[in-house]
């Protein structure tokens, strides 16, 4: 029934829940999903995802992301180092994002076809 990326995932989830008993399993499932995404830009550079966010989103609107990020790291700089380099890290985990959920839709079409 399931996979077994799928299986260890569910385990992740339910461990994170039993270690916050508080939280909802949407709110477990999304903080397993974004470490996996932080995962992956650790171990792969934000470059590597930006032929395929281009892709994803198209040329013109990606240099719309990118013209705002710059401008709003340009301003942030001025006061805050720290702060800027943190917008470059959600930057690259915005485009992570981005191109994970294509993939993953592009596979949901899949499956359900």
């Amino acid at each position: 029934m399931f996979s077994k990326e799928q299986v260890e995932e569910i385990k992740l989830i339910v461990a994170y829940q039993r270690q916050n008993p508080h939280l909802s399993y949407k709110v477990a499932y999304e903080a397993i999903k974004m470490r996996n995404v932080i995962n992956r830009l650790k171990a792969e550079a934000p470059d590597d995802f930006k032929n395929e966010a281009i892709l994803t989103i198209g040329e013109e609107k990606m240099e719309r992301f990118f013209e705002r990020f710059v401008w709003l790291e340009d301003l942030l700089r001025e006061f805050d180092s720290e702060s800027a380099e943190l917008l470059k890290n959600m930057e690259s985990a915005m485009l992570a994002r981005i191109v994970l959920k294509a993939r993953k839709n592009k596979m949901d079409k899949e499956f359900t076809d």
